[in-house]
């Protein structure tokens, strides 16, 4: 019994670490979208998120969260061609991981770009 007590204990402690592990990640990503979307220089705002993108230790809701931040920078640089190919993927990558606040944001972002598009 001694034995069983133990080893739950230590499986415990390494599920709370993991824990807490992910919560800090995600805390990191926050902060660096915060930080990237301060820039003034959104070029460089951009080539910083397009790095973060290229992380394989995203989850699915921090990605999504690093792609509207590039169909906001795009917007913001005027590419609006970009941007609402960003907010497509997006509302794709979105729905295919049942990210449905992330889905439906992403369908407005596609129905305000492609009306600014068309009043060019």
């Amino acid at each position: 019994m001694t034995r069983f007590f133990v080893s739950y204990i230590v499986v415990l402690t390494i599920a709370l670490l993991n824990f807490k592990d992910v919560v800090a990640a995600e805390t990191d990503v926050d902060k660096q979208l915060t930080v990237i979307g301060k820039l003034a220089d959104k070029k460089q705002a951009l080539a910083q998120l397009k790095l973060l993108k290229k992380s394989t230790l995203l989850t699915p809701q921090q990605l999504s969260s690093v792609l509207v931040s590039i169909g906001r920078t795009y917007h913001a640089l005027g590419n609006l061609d970009e941007a609402l190919n960003t907010f497509q993927k997006t509302q794709l990558f979105a729905h295919e991981h049942n990210l449905i606040k992330v889905e439906a944001d992403a369908a407005k972002y596609v129905g305000v770009l492609k009306e600014i598009i068309k009043r060019r």
